[in-house]
């Protein structure tokens, strides 16, 4: 008896502690999500941190699967995606080139940066824009240095 009662106990802490864990992952992400700057056009700087440490990350991935049948990770750009005309024409507050050829933020990036009013981000290339509904850039995040270590190696 004593040992089921053990294993129950145990059980029983583990998914409480589980609980615990994913409620202040949710409410946590919540909050900060919350505490973005309200009408702010620029990434601030835990964005920008988040940024870059989400493709520090999948640049380690890459690395350590090559050779093992594992290439560049889903949503990490290619390097000179952009030919060099059109990366020279992405500019804050200058309208988007129409000829960009542009994405999203991967699913899970995207849930762990705060939530946009009336901005989008997007990836293009090896930089990271906010824009605006009228199609303006409104701020940049080069990841260029990061992807160098990738192609480099």
């Amino acid at each position: 008896m004593t040992d089921t009662v053990t294993r129950r106990s145990v059980l029983q802490g583990g998914l409480a502690l589980a609980a615990i864990a994913l409620g202040a992952s949710f409410f946590g992400r919540r909050l900060f999500a919350q505490s973005a700057p309200i009408g702010s056009t620029v990434f601030d700087q835990r964005e920008t941190q988040i940024i870059r440490d989400y493709y520090r990350m999948q640049v380690e991935k890459a690395r350590a699967n090559r050779g093992k049948g594992g290439g560049v990770p889903a949503g990490l750009p290619r390097k000179d995606e952009l030919p060099p005309g059109l990366a020279r024409a992405i500019r804050v507050n200058a309208p988007l080139p129409p000829d960009v050829a542009k994405k999203g933020l991967p699913p899970d990036l995207e849930r762990s940066l705060p939530v946009r009013v009336a901005l989008v981000r997007i990836i293009a290339g090896d930089v990271i824009m906010l824009i605006d509904a009228k199609n303006t850039v409104r701020d940049i995040v080069e990841i260029t240095d990061i992807l160098e270590r990738l192609y480099s190696r």
